[in-house]
């Protein structure tokens, strides 16, 4: 009967070569790729990842751009032992500027002046012909934002 030390020998063995073959099916796929794509780095002595742009790689190693708070870039070379993982970041796409909270407020302060406005030119005629203006105002402050926005 086969010992447990063994058995746990195999699987470990046979679990480290298939990190290995992983961890080389990713370098040729890194290797493809063109210098400047993004790529996430996971470190063996580092538990969090490392986001950067891919400047080189050949057998032995690889070189990434990583860029500090002033967006200065920073090369940094790591030894194809030091990495345990290789995954391409994809970049998140900005959200629409008119998705923003900033077009909300910039629409309302459009509106709001138009409003002002026109109510103030209207309001010499009565208070019915104030509350058109004023309505008027609004929507034509609300184009204005919208034009000047898309």
């Amino acid at each position: 009967m086969p010992s447990h030390r063994l058995i746990a020998s195999v699987l470990l063995f046979s679990l480290s070569t298939a990190h290995a073959q992983s961890l080389a099916r990713q370098w040729r796929q890194t290797a493809a790729l063109p210098p400047g794509t993004p790529l996430q780095l996971h470190l063996r002595d580092q538990p969090y990842p490392i986001p950067c742009d891919l400047a080189w790689i050949d057998l032995n190693a690889l070189a990434c751009e990583t860029y500090d708070f002033n967006g200065t870039p920073h090369r940094t070379i790591y030894p194809a032992t030091a990495i345990a993982t290789i995954k391409r970041r994809h970049p998140r796409p900005m959200p629409a500027y008119h998705t923003d909270n900033n077009h909300r407020r910039a629409l309302i302060v459009g509106m709001a002046t138009g409003a002002l406005i026109g109510g103030s030119g209207g309001s010499e005629a009565g208070i019915g012909t104030g509350f058109a203006g004023a309505a008027i105002g609004a929507l034509i402050g609300a184009a204005f934002v919208g034009a000047a926005t898309h």
